[in-house]
């Protein structure tokens, strides 16, 4: 049966009808890459704009361009000036970060540089992130917490102990900072000597100002410890491990008082912290990372609280006398959580 002109005109009619529609679509979608277009002009315009300010800003208080460029510290009379600057910086860079995909590729990533660099070499910016970080994305904070500041090798580094000299040293600023509830100088020894990667010293101008110590235990002994079953110094060179457990024990941290700034403390902090972020890589998943730290004063406490420490035992539940304190590591997110307390 040959077709009607009804058939026809019907099938040239739903041919028009797609053509219609796929034009229109073309249109839309021309429409709306114009449109992604323009915003991206427009927002680098505006992010361009606002950086010029900021550089016309500096040129015209150049007083205060070394507090963000060069790590000096803001007197008392510079702080609030610095803050309010600082203020303006992160609010600029969080709307970099909202409006990423907006921006190209090519100067997406030097922004982000730019970023990490004014937080590593401003003091001031970082005692502003850390008084005001719950007004700021999480993408904001992960940025910094993977952000070391900037402090010249010159000054200040952490570095393994690893010779008697270094060892004794040490020892001797954990016997001044906690008297008789120090580790007993031979057992440390003995436990240094079993792990010579189990203290990092800190050293300003090669003098040794601190250390954290941090030992690899058998599963037994730290079930011991967790249980307030034994003291800190009944734990002997056999219960440490010579390769990764998956189980650490904090014994003592320590900075000489006339060296208890937040600068330095930072660094040593932040250097205990990329060594435990190795340990739990070397797992490679197939287990978590447990720690355990007896707190043996309040200021102690608000670290390891601040850290994501949980008390799990009171002082009169350890054999010590002192409060024990937790913590699980079961992902890179709990690494970046701990960092990002550090802010």
């Amino acid at each position: 049966m040959e077709p009607t002109w009804t058939d026809i005109g019907s099938a040239v009619g739903q041919i028009a009808s797609a053509i219609i529609s796929l034009v229109g679509f073309i249109f839309v979608y021309l429409q709306i890459r114009q449109t992604n277009e323009n915003l991206r002009q427009s927002n680098h315009t505006a992010i361009y704009s606002i950086n010029t300010e900021l550089y016309k800003f500096f040129a015209e208080n150049s007083t205060l361009r070394p507090f963000f460029h060069d790590g000096v510290m803001p007197t008392e009379k510079d702080m609030n000036k610095v803050l309010s600057v600082s203020e303006l910086f992160a609010d600029f860079f969080e709307f970099i970060l909202v409006e990423r995909d907006s921006l190209a590729p090519e100067i997406r990533q030097p922004w982000l540089n730019y970023m990490k660099k004014i937080f590593a070499n401003s003091p001031g910016f970082r005692i502003f992130i850390h008084k005001n970080k719950d007004q700021y994305c999480e993408e904001l904070l992960n940025l910094f917490a993977n952000v070391a500041p900037s402090i010249p090798d010159q000054v200040a580094t952490c570095e393994d102990v690893k010779t008697e000299k270094d060892f004794f040293e040490v020892d001797s600023i954990y016997q001044e900072c906690f008297g008789k509830s120090s580790v007993p100088t031979d057992l440390q020894h003995s436990w240094w000597l079993k792990q010579p990667g189990g203290i990092i010293a800190l050293k300003e101008n090669q003098v040794t100002i601190g250390a954290v110590s941090f030992w690899d235990i058998s599963k037994k002994c730290f079930e011991l410890l967790m249980h307030g079953k034994i003291k800190e110094r009944e734990i002997s060179a056999d219960d440490l491990t010579v390769e990764n457990s998956g189980y650490l024990y904090i014994s003592e941290a320590a900075i000489k008082d006339d060296y208890r700034n937040k600068k330095l403390s930072f660094l040593l902090l932040r250097k205990t912290i990329l060594s435990i972020e190795e340990k739990f890589k070397q797992l490679k998943g197939k287990r978590n990372l447990q720690i355990l730290a007896l707190g043996f004063s309040s200021e102690g406490e608000i670290i390891l609280r601040k850290l994501g420490f949980q008390k799990i035992l009171d002082a009169t539940q350890t054999a010590d006398n002192q409060p024990l304190f937790h913590l699980k590591i079961e992902s890179m997110e709990s690494v970046l959580e701990i960092k990002k307390a550090l802010l």
